[in-house]
């Protein structure tokens, strides 16, 4: 069965990342340079509040959700108006983000759900069929918002009938209004397993899937395309209707996959994640300098290749997320050992690291951050926000970051930083309890306002107090004014 590189912390998985847990002394992270060049549980609002040193991010409210099973934020989004959209995974019998109970099968359904910039529920859907079905990204655009991931079940109705399948993991992308109402879904199915990792969108509103995919052949809506080695990295793209435009794929070992993309404001397309022994793109193949790199390649919105990379060094190196501000692509994932992202080596402090990288529009270095200690630190999701680029995932022990040292509460706590476009850090936040926890995505809501989600286990502080999960792993969404 195909599996994406994931850290685990408890039962939260991120992907892009693979680490693996021990005991450990006390730790304390730094920056380093680079270079130039069982029934429902009911959903939980805190008040309003205060987090941190004056002049610090301020947490705002804070909700919780979850039953007594593993439930699991894979990705966060906004749009225009203020709203967040949350898609993820949840194995309770019941889920209740505010409005009725979503009731799942227990193999793993899918929740989607909006909430307003005071954190009040909008409205909420599940979908699953029985099997293994992953919620694994969300964007929104106006008056339209996108899910993408991959179903197992042999049937899946997103809204507008049941979408048969082979009862292996298949792509699945679906388009539904901001209000919640069903548009168009897709579901790709090809002879073995195939997943969808991101979504993103351009100025006129087409969207574009990466992921990944091990069948012998598969048919994105142009015809069947045949794969190009044990393992294939795609990029595909549709109307806002959810009509096919284009789709390329790419071979590489296994396991490879793609799990970022974004569109500049130029309309050029980006595309990452992270490969095994070797990748083959534009006719030029990229070997791996140990057990994985990371790829990065761009596109124009009309299929072309325009330039594509391989960065990392001779232990693991993963993608994240990515974002574009004013034109230029910013990268976040993890690496290990010794690696290097188009400029000088940077040196993990031990275990896994944080890597921040920029980059020009057309592929050249700008600068490359490691963020990391002797554990294994993860990165999660990225934003743009007021032209600074904002990040959550989790730390260990201790964080040194913007001259603020961060203490973990046990295990993993939630991180939630910014750093400035020169890659200068401006402030960091974080938030956790005895158990591991960690933030899974961000979006940018109102001028100076970050939505932050992802998923804890046991007892948590998320700025008001003590929650407690309802079982296994809980789900959380907050809401805080950056300065």
């Amino acid at each position: 069965m195909m599996t994406t590189k994931r850290l685990a912390i408890g039962s939260l998985f991120l992907v892009g990342v693979s680490c693996v847990d021990g005991a450990r002394g006390p730790q304390q992270l730094q920056l380093v340079d680079g270079g130039s060049a069982g029934s429902g549980e009911r959903a939980s609002l805190l008040p309003i509040g205060e987090l941190g040193a004056a002049g610090g991010p301020r947490v705002d409210w804070a909700r919780r959700f979850g039953g007594s099973g593993a439930d699991l934020v894979w990705n966060a989004a906004s749009d225009g108006s203020g709203n967040a959209y949350l898609v993820g995974r949840f194995e309770s019998p019941s889920l209740e983000l505010g409005g009725s109970p979503l009731l799942g099968s227990g193999a793993g359904d899918i929740f989607f759900g909006s909430f307003d910039g005071s954190g009040q529920h909008r409205w909420s859907m599940s979908f699953g069929g029985g099997a293994a079905d992953n919620g694994r990204a969300v964007a929104a655009r106006g008056p339209s918002v996108y899910i993408a991931g991959d179903v197992s079940s042999a049937s899946v109705n997103f809204g507008g009938g049941g979408l048969p399948g082979l009862e292996k993991a298949d792509i699945f992308v679906a388009g539904f209004s901001a209000a919640g109402k069903y548009k168009w879904a897709k579901r790709l199915a090809g002879d073995t397993y195939e997943l969808a990792s991101a979504i993103a969108f351009d100025g006129g509103g087409n969207l574009y899937l990466t992921g990944c995919f091990t069948s012998k052949q598969i048919d994105f809506g142009g015809g069947p395309v045949a794969s190009a080695g044990p393992n294939n990295v795609f990029v595909a793209s549709y109307s806002p209707e959810g009509v096919y435009r284009w789709a390329r794929h790419f071979g590489a070992g296994y396991p490879s996959c793609g799990v970022a993309i974004a569109v500049d404001g130029s309309g050029n397309l980006y595309a990452a994640g992270h490969y095994t022994e070797s990748i083959t793109m534009g006719g030029v193949k990229h070997a791996s300098r140990g057990k994985h790199d990371l790829w990065i390649a761009s596109f124009t919105t009309t299929s072309a290749l325009r330039w594509a990379r391989s960065h990392g060094g001779p232990e693991g190196d993963a993608v994240s997320m990515l974002t574009a501000i004013n034109d230029e692509i910013y990268l976040a994932g993890t690496f290990g050992g010794s690696a290097t992202f188009g400029g000088a080596t940077i040196a993990s402090a031990g275990g896994a690291d944080i890597v921040v990288a920029r980059y020009a529009s057309g592929g050249d270095h700008v600068w490359s951050r490691a963020i990391g200690g002797p554990g294994d630190d993860f990165v999660g999701a990225v934003a743009a926000e007021r032209g600074n680029l904002a990040l959550t995932g989790a730390f260990r022990e201790a964080l040194s970051f913007a001259g603020t040292t961060l203490a973990s509460r046990g295990g993993a706590d939630v991180l939630v930083a910014s750093l400035s476009p020169d890659g200068s850090p401006r402030w960091a936040l974080g938030l956790g309890g005895s158990g591991d926890d960690g933030g899974a995505g961000i979006a940018a809501g109102a001028p100076g306002q970050l939505f932050v989600a992802g998923s804890f286990r046991g007892e948590v502080d998320l700025g008001h107090g003590a929650l407690a999960s309802a079982g296994g792993d809980d789900a959380f969404l907050l809401r805080l004014t950056a300065p």
